[in-house]
């Protein structure tokens, strides 16, 4: 990585960049996978865009490669155990904190697959 490119490269990386966007509960959100300051829909990596969910997080993190970006999030469905990343983070009952913990516990499990890469 140049110091210019600031893009995620292992699939960790992609996952503590995305658990930092939403590290407060201010930028995260249901219902949409981003939303602008005056509360629109936007795409993830709209410059607009001000809150995320679980899912919307991973795609502004971001890879140029696309099976790194799918392993991510591949990673965060297990360690939900839901298929459903979207579905999970909008449940109604869900909290800042229980999405927190889990992109720590899949933050774990894509470091301990790297290692043994």
């Amino acid at each position: 990585m140049t110091s210019q490119d600031h893009t995620p490269r292992k699939p960790s990386e992609i996952l503590r960049a995305a658990r930092e966007i939403i590290s407060v509960p201010e930028r995260w959100t249901q219902g949409a996978s981003a939303l602008s300051g005056r509360g629109n829909v936007v795409n993830a990596r709209s410059p607009s865009a001000k809150c995320w969910c679980s899912f919307g997080a991973i795609d502004k993190a971001g890879s140029r490669s696309i099976a790194k970006l799918r392993t991510a999030e591949g990673i965060l469905r297990a360690a939900l155990k839901a298929e459903s990343i979207i579905l999970w983070n909008d449940a109604p009952e869900r909290t800042h904190a229980e999405v927190l913990a889990a992109f720590d516990q899949a933050i774990t499990l894509a470091e301990q697959s790297e290692s043994r890469s």
